[in-house]
């Protein structure tokens, strides 16, 4: 019985990681301390049986029940009960023992004291702060108990106290456990004192190393923050440069877009030939690929709509060669033929052009289409290649198409081919490249085409041509909607 108690006693002691994993680590204090003082009550307890001492024995007896019952219950995980008891029913039972047992021999008295307080206050003085009404009673009760036995004391005393009390034995005895008591409190709390100072140690070192942690992330995050720093500067004084450029590249095109008109014929010019007419002309971007050219020679009047290869600044170039072209050869070299014009304007450009690279030689070139309207005798002949135009005389529209090939490099040189249509007065002439048609927009965001085109022009070819270029802007840009404009647009229409 004795060796399971004794093993019971140092497995609990020597189980750190059941100590380390309870929850409260008071209740831990608590179980050692009920097993630090277990041994020495058990000693007293046969102590006082030999000496016949059966009131304190039965003490003893009471208060290692009570060690055992703290040690049960703190395995348990309760909390305020073993406290209680440890901190009453020791001090209590010493204070029973010391009224009825010695209340004449003032140094076992003061020896009781002395194992009194430091039984009481070893139960609680190290329990956590927020338990402060614990350390409270145990302090009352000292001062509570030492009143009483003052006062109280002789009233119990009998007169018959046991000669052993006396005896230089049993004082002996009872000084050196006291000693050894006291001996063992303090090499126990001393070494509880050096295992916290060496968990505020480590508590310390690894919070001087989580310092260090946070110290060098500061410094990375500074350092990161200073690259991003400069990468932020270096990237507005890009971003400056780019936006420099931008507003000069702007202003050459700007400046490259009134050249352009200045060389594009005027709407005033067409209306010397025909009074009602209209010309909606709509860039993609600030120049155009898409021009129109107008010249009256003799009876002749040539009216050209032309699509150049591409849009924009590289559109606006070809348009300008084929203006220029254009006056050499109708202007200059008075070819009024439109399948000639066609055929002279395809050789000279491919010679311009074959000064490049082969792969240029494929894309470079422009759709065009040649009305050329006789007043005398009300015909209009036509040339178009890549292109067509439409005649609206009456209620009818007539679609006269060009041939399938490009003014410029081709896999079919063939030669223009040129059509005549008799005219009379009040038919509609409409010329235009295959921005329009091509747009995409409207509920299914597909092409306009030219059905719905030709739609339009029918609807209003009966009012003004003021009034039709309205109606072709307006469902123009409802078609469109919110949807990118894709290609330049060129509509022109005149009414003979």
């Amino acid at each position: 019985m004795i060796s399971g108690l004794i093993d019971f006693i140092g497995k609990t002691i020597n189980d750190p990681i059941r100590h380390e994993n309870e929850q409260d680590s008071s209740l831990a204090l608590m179980r050692k301390i009920a097993l630090l003082w277990l041994p020495f009550t058990l000693s007293f307890l046969i102590l006082f049986l030999i000496c016949n001492l059966y009131i304190s024995a039965l003490g003893m007896l009471f208060i290692s029940i009570n060690h055992f019952i703290c040690i049960y219950l703190s395995t348990k995980g309760y909390n305020k009960l073993p406290r209680v008891l440890e901190t009453i029913v020791p001090s209590l039972s010493i204070f029973t023992l010391a009224c009825f047992e010695f209340p004449v021999n003032n140094n076992i008295k003061l020896m009781i004291i002395i194992l009194n307080l430091s039984l009481v206050s070893f139960s609680f003085i190290f329990f956590s702060l927020k338990e402060w009404k614990y350390m409270a009673i145990g302090v009352a009760l000292i001062i509570v108990y030492g009143l009483l036995y003052e006062f109280l004391g002789p009233y119990f005393y009998r007169g018959n106290v046991n000669v052993l009390t006396d005896s230089f034995l049993f004082e002996s005895s009872i000084y050196l456990m006291s000693l050894v008591m006291l001996c063992v409190c303090f090499v126990f709390f001393k070494k509880m004192i050096e295992n916290q100072i060496e968990l505020i140690r480590r508590l310390l070192q690894e919070s001087n190393m989580q310092k260090e942690l946070i110290q060098s992330q500061k410094d990375y995050v500074t350092s990161q923050k200073e690259e991003i720093e400069t990468q932020r500067d270096e990237i507005i004084k890009q971003r400056d440069f780019v936006i420099k450029q931008k507003e000069q590249i702007e202003q050459s095109i700007m400046y490259a877009k009134q050249i352009q008109n200045a060389i594009l014929p005027s709407q005033e010019l067409l209306k010397e030939y025909f009074s009602d007419n209209f010309i909606y002309y709509k860039p993609k971007d600030i120049v155009s690929g898409d021009f129109y050219w107008i010249a009256n020679i003799g009876s002749k009047k040539i009216i050209i709509a032309a699509d150049c290869t591409g849009h924009g600044v590289p559109g606006a170039f070809m348009s300008v060669l084929g203006i220029t072209l254009l006056n050499d050869i109708v202007r200059v070299e008075r070819e009024l033929n439109p399948e000639a014009i066609l055929h002279n304007l395809r050789e000279r450009i491919i010679k311009l052009f074959d000064k490049t690279e082969g792969e240029y030689i494929q894309k470079d070139g422009m759709d065009v289409t040649i009305s050329i309207i006789n007043t005398k005798d009300h015909t209009l002949e036509f040339a178009g290649a890549n292109n067509k135009i439409y005649i609206i005389s009456g209620e009818d529209l007539h679609e006269i198409e060009g041939d399938k090939m490009p003014v410029g490099f081709s896999y079919s040189n063939d030669p223009f081919t040129s059509k005549s249509f008799q005219f009379k007065k009040g038919d509609s002439i409409y010329m235009f490249s295959d921005g329009y048609r091509d747009q995409f927009g409207g509920p299914n965001t597909k092409r306009f085409q030219s059905r719905r085109f030709k739609d339009v022009l029918k609807e209003h070819n009966s009012k003004s041509m003021d009034d039709i270029e309205t109606a072709i802007h307006t469902t123009y840009e409802k078609w469109k909607g919110y949807n990118e404009q894709i290609d330049d647009v060129l509509v022109m229409g005149f009414r003979i």
